[in-house]
């Protein structure tokens, strides 16, 4: 490989590119993005600058048969297929794999590799101020060609990436300043920095109205990862993440959540070195302040067992039997109104605790649930808290009851509304937990089940008094 050959020609058609752009831009209205970059600042509080600039990629677009036309663009696209850089991904005619593609066969991969090149290179140069007039006035600068070309090199060559996946955690606090799940999975302080370079007004998946769930982001859950060219790490990382979310919920009470997540290749691009996604079942309603998740030495140690039996019963293909189980206990914790995580947790007991089962529902939810958790809460207790959520789940289902309703008809076990979701919430976690570790040593959902009724059925003891 000659990356400078290939250097030399790239900037030859970006110095041509800029010709016709500027002859473009003066010529067409320029569309403008209001790009707001968020600054957080430490004693508390953010705030927003608004800059105008151009839509590079707009612009560059409505041009681009005008570009690829450039013999400059045909000189460029032919040095680097040549050189092999980028090295070319994998092309197919139909069902065949083409071994060795011509020119003529890979030329439309280099030249599109060329317009992203040139959109890096038009927004690192800064050329464009906040006036529109200034968008008739672009100047070629080989330096800043070179800076952006050197980030290409590195992984033009390449066949592997690291990547970095960063998850800010909402409503979470730490008595540890790091928490290693696995050599490159952790969870870690998150500072005022990395919460602007996560936050992106051009970003889809998140906007203004998440600024200030972030500002308050004190921790971020950070998963490194050497990935093949073709593989995305979000695609290999985001389970591992989502099990981590998973087991801090399961390990106690505390709404913890997350927004999105951000994929970074290192070292960074400037137009093409992440992507994001969002994390709908962990999210936290916005306009409700829940009790803070803290996160101390004992409550760590569980959390990691936790994520060591969710990604286990992963590995091993058991933990399909509770997919529904786990969703539906992740998705309470973004419901706004108390009767929606009665329905959701009441989902979670009956896909374990009646898994394949149809009759007497509500006495064998609250006669199994109690029969479980008997060396942590009183059967008695357990018995009576489950009976409650399942009158209160069918006045909800069939007579359209609120929470407000629920609690005046008594059937919130004596306590109110808030306090019953909570403690029927805690009793699901603990289920969850006896269940995954349960699968963990070879069992699964419907025998731990059976083994409930046996286990009623040989304390029974005859009266004969």
């Amino acid at each position: 490989m000659n990356p400078a050959a290939v250097n030399d020609e790239v900037a030859r058609f970006i110095a041509a590119s800029l010709i016709v752009l500027d002859v473009d831009t003066q010529q067409r209205p320029v569309l403008l993005l209001l790009d707001a970059p968020v600054s957080f600042h430490p004693n508390g509080g953010w705030s927003r600058q608004l800059a105008p600039r151009p839509h590079w990629m707009d612009i560059v677009g409505r041009n681009r048969d005008s570009l690829f036309a450039l013999k400059e663009a045909e000189i460029a696209a032919s040095r680097m297929w040549e050189e092999n850089m980028p090295r070319m991904p994998e092309l197919r005619d139909g069902d065949r794999l083409v071994e060795s593609p011509s020119f003529e066969q890979a030329k439309r991969f280099y030249l599109d590799e060329l317009l992203m090149i040139l959109i890096e290179y038009l927004e690192k140069a800064e050329l464009i101020q906040l006036a529109v007039s200034a968008v008739g006035d672009l100047r070629f600068d080989r330096g800043v060609v070179d800076a952006v070309l050197s980030r290409h090199n590195h992984t033009w060559q390449a066949t592997q990436f690291m990547r970095s996946v960063v998850v800010p955690i909402l409503n979470f606090e730490s008595q540890l300043e790091q928490i290693n799940f696995t050599d490159n999975l952790r969870i870690r302080r998150m500072s005022n920095e990395e919460k602007a370079a996560f936050w992106s007004p051009m970003d889809s998946n998140l906007s203004a109205y998440h600024i200030p769930q972030l500002q308050e982001v004190s921790f971020l859950a950070e998963a490194n990862y050497v990935a093949p060219r073709a593989i995305g790490s979000s695609t290999i990382m985001i389970p591992s993440l989502k099990q981590l979310l998973t087991a801090l919920r399961l390990a106690q009470g505390g709404d913890v959540g997350a927004l999105a997540f951000r994929d970074t290749l290192l070292p960074s691009f400037v137009s093409r070195s992440y992507a994001s996604g969002q994390l709908p079942d962990y999210w936290l309603p916005t306009d409700i302040r829940p009790p803070r998740y803290v996160l101390n030495t004992d409550a760590a140690t569980s959390v990691l067992e936790l994520f060591g039996l969710l990604t286990r019963a992963k590995a091993n293909g058991r933990i399909s039997d509770l997919d529904t189980s786990l969703r539906r206990f992740n998705q309470h914790y973004s419901r706004r109104f108390d009767e929606d995580k009665i329905l959701d947790l009441t989902i979670v007991l009956e896909s374990t605790l009646l898994f394949g089962d149809n009759n007497e529902l509500s006495y064998k939810v609250a006669l199994r649930g109690a029969a479980l958790l008997k060396d942590q809460v009183p059967p008695a207790d357990v018995f009576r808290l489950l009976r409650d959520l399942y009158k209160a789940r069918s006045a909800i289902v069939h007579n359209g009851l609120d929470s407000r309703a629920i609690e005046k008809k008594g059937y919130t076990a004596g306590m109110s509304v808030g306090d019953f979701v909570t403690a029927v919430a805690q009793c699901v976690r603990i289920v969850l937990a006896r269940y995954l570790q349960a699968i963990d040593i070879g069992g699964s959902v419907r025998k731990v089940t059976e083994s409930l009724d046996s286990v009623l059925v040989t304390q029974l003891q005859p009266d004969i008094t």
